[in-house]
């Protein structure tokens, strides 16, 4: 059930609500852009294992303006990983489940139960009791998340681009 706010959002911005609640149902998504390294000697063996001294240093070339775009969407029904705009290999997305399996594990909270978290943080900061939405207002809260988390100026720079909007 989700949290509907009694009489209104008096002087609370409804934009900020509805993008809130229903990006909590969409799957979180981070993209990060690296610039890989080259190895041209690496070390093998330590010189002083218990002070983990190697035994040669390590020479590595960074390969800039070599670049790769890596985006995770990290969901609680569906992962997904790209590169460059591709998605990755079943290898690939083999290792990258493992980890994010691990991500899940190691935080202590799944996804219901932060949504649940949230929805009761939004429904005390709202006044909010429980209720049903309208379709009128679920198709406005839909088109609100979509237009900012959507836009190029949301995802890159955190830009609100509906500042000033209701």
């Amino acid at each position: 059930m989700l949290p509907i706010p009694q009489g209104g959002l008096a002087g609370k911005t409804a934009s900020g609500y509805c993008s809130v609640v229903l990006s909590l149902y969409q799957a979180m998504k981070a993209t990060a852009v690296a610039h890989p390294i080259q190895g041209l000697l690496k070390y093998h063996g330590f010189r002083d294992p218990a002070r983990n001294v190697p035994a040669h240093d390590s020479i590595s070339v960074c390969t800039a303006p070599s670049r790769t775009t890596t985006t995770v969407e990290f969901g609680h029904d569906r992962d997904s990983v790209t590169v460059d705009g591709e998605p990755i290999d079943e290898e690939g997305a083999g290792r990258a489940r493992e980890v994010l399996d691990l991500v899940r594990e190691q935080s202590g909270i799944d996804r219901e139960g932060a949504v649940r978290a949230v929805e009761s943080a939004l429904r005390e900061w709202a006044g909010a009791v429980d209720g049903e939405w309208t379709d009128a207002e679920l198709d406005r809260a839909r088109e609100i998340a979509d237009r900012k988390y959507g836009s190029d100026a949301w995802n890159r720079e955190r830009t609100d681009p509906l500042s000033g909007r209701s």
